[in-house]
């Protein structure tokens, strides 16, 4: 059971109990099977703490410090996972007691048949027998009740009991927080917010026992991820289109690793090792790459043109480079229509056809001021002559204003006779993976079973789920809304690799709150696409 004068100090508030923790550094920390779901524990130091069986449910970890503590089972959890899980282990334990049911039989039946020398002899085994049998049972249950607090099974108090099941962070909120060298065996983190977090060094999560870890609905749920995670090292792992947004990778050992589709927004690779790594197609915005260390690195879709192509990039030369993605405007000098985005959206396909090293993505429209469009590239030396393309075909491909009108009212009639067919329709709730909807310049249609959201409409999806990502997560004030905003992530990586079914399920997740957002921010095509697929209407 939890200390409870520890416990009194915790739920006097963070700042109380770290102070204690200051107070007290040599203090062991009992907080064992304690009940602290729903709590605000951000930035408490549990380092070293006994947390086994501990209930964090939707309780708020930010920045929390649960260095080198133990999260495992108690001894008595681990025997009942080990009986109740393994059939090999109910199979022993039945030879077991039929060996000991048969020694009990013979000894009687030796007994009745006098075939011991004397009864003497026969009282004097037993007396021994009895002696040695309570002499075990005390010692054992003295063991249990020391150790491993046998008296919690038959508390009346719900805390203790969780002792012995495993501890559990469902749904919490562990953004940034460090388990770094802690026993996590058997540890529950299912759907629960896990950006940033450090798992460095981690004890026991080794092959054979990691299943037992709960990491479903997670941003580490894939099994390489939270390798790299673990060793602090990406060799020998798969990160190629993974989803490593706002991961916490200081120091990390990414040297010759495939990155290429990689999602590293927000990412920590401070004073890593990036030598040799594949980038092309990677997502970088605000990523964090203090004093990083890279010789050089790969930006072709091959993985093969080394950059720079005959040298090693100076100390700090990478950082200065690509700290931030260069970025550059197209201004909307005749006006902004509904038809630009889909006429962009081809320009910058056919200017990467033609220019792959460009990198070139479309991040955002702006109706507001002077209309314009926002896009990035990879290099530096590439906005100049990315802005040229940009402009030379937007121009080429522009409608004129005499047939806007008439190619508006085309579109409208289209889009009129498609949401006609809404209503016949189920609702997205009884939805197959193979209905969908499609964003077409700006504009929701409803598309029939087996349909998909054309190409040239996916990076406008991007640039929308990317806006509404960043507004709900400085939006978010509960850990539902934090779980939204993180299903958004998602969807927006699903988006990136054209996968609409993916993209889709995570977006039926996101609620009203991710609605409201999507309104805030002007996003009117992502709200009617929202709507469609969470609502049914």
């Amino acid at each position: 059971m939890a200390n409870k004068e520890q416990l009194a100090i915790l739920k006097q508030g963070v700042a109380a109990w770290n102070k204690w923790r200051e107070e007290n550094p040599d203090a062991k920390i009992n907080l064992r099977g304690a009940k602290l779901d729903g709590l605000d524990l951000s930035g408490a130091n549990f380092s070293k703490a006994d947390i086994r069986g501990t209930n964090f449910n939707n309780t708020l970890l930010i920045m929390t410090n649960f260095s080198s503590s133990k999260l495992d089972l108690s001894f008595i959890g681990k025997a009942l996972y080990v009986l109740l899980s393994s059939a090999v282990s109910i199979r022993n334990v039945v030879i077991s007691l039929s060996f000991i049911f048969l020694f009990s039989f013979f000894a009687i039946l030796i007994s009745g048949l006098k075939l011991l020398p004397s009864s003497i002899d026969i009282i004097m085994i037993s007396i021994i027998t009895i002696i040695i049998t309570v002499s075990l049972i005390i010692v054992i249950t003295n063991f249990l009740y020391y150790f491993f607090h046998i008296d919690v099974l038959f508390s009346k108090e719900q805390d203790g009991k969780d002792y012995y099941l495993s501890t559990s962070f469902k749904d919490s909120d562990l953004t940034w927080a460090v388990f770094d060298k802690a026993n996590i065996v058997f540890t529950n983190f299912s759907r629960a917010i896990l950006t940033g977090v450090s798992f460095r060094k981690i004890v026991k999560l080794t092959k054979g026992v990691e299943s037992k870890n709960n990491f479903e609905d997670t941003v580490i749920s894939d099994h390489d991820v939270r390798e790299l995670l673990i060793y602090s090292n990406a060799a020998g792992f798969f990160l190629k289109e993974k989803n490593l947004r706002g991961f916490n990778l200081v120091e990390f050992i990414i040297r010759n690793t495939d990155l290429r589709g990689t999602d590293l927004r927000q990412a920590n690779l401070s004073r890593a090792d990036i030598t040799g790594a594949k980038l092309y197609n990677s997502a970088r915005e605000n990523w964090i790459i203090d004093d990083i260390h890279c010789d050089y690195v790969y930006w072709d879709e091959a993985g093969e043109q080394r950059t720079p192509p005959d040298r090693d990039f100076r100390p700090g030369e990478f950082e200065e480079l690509y700290k931030q993605l260069p970025t550059f405007e197209y201004i909307f000098e005749q006006g902004f229509t509904p038809l630009d985005p889909l006429i962009m959206d081809r320009v910058v396909q056919a200017v990467n056809k033609r220019h792959k090293e460009f990198s070139l993505e479309l991040v955002s429209f702006d109706k507001r001021g002077q209309p314009h469009a926002t896009f990035t590239v990879c290099h530096l030396e590439h906005v100049e002559k990315a802005k040229q393309q940009i402009a030379a075909g937007y121009e080429e491909s522009r409608i004129a204003p005499d047939q806007q009108a008439q190619l508006m009212a085309a579109v409208l009639g289209l889009i009129e006779n498609q949401n006609k067919l809404i209503d016949k329709i189920p609702s997205s709730r009884g939805l197959e993976m193979g209905d969908t909807y499609n964003i077409h310049g700006g504009q929701i249609g409803a598309v029939g079973q087996s349909a998909s959201a054309s190409g040239n409409t996916f990076q406008q999806i991007i640039a929308d789920l990317s806006r509404l990502h960043e507004e709900m997560q400085r939006s978010a004030k509960t850990p539902e809304q934090r779980a939204a905003a993180d299903e958004v992530a998602k969807a927006e990586q699903a988006a990136r690799q054209k996968n609409e079914p993916a993209m889709q399920r995570h977006l039926k997740n996101v609620g009203k709150f991710a609605l409201a957002c999507a309104k805030s921010i002007g996003t009117e095509a992502l709200s009617e696409y929202l709507k469609k697929i969470t609502l049914g209407i």
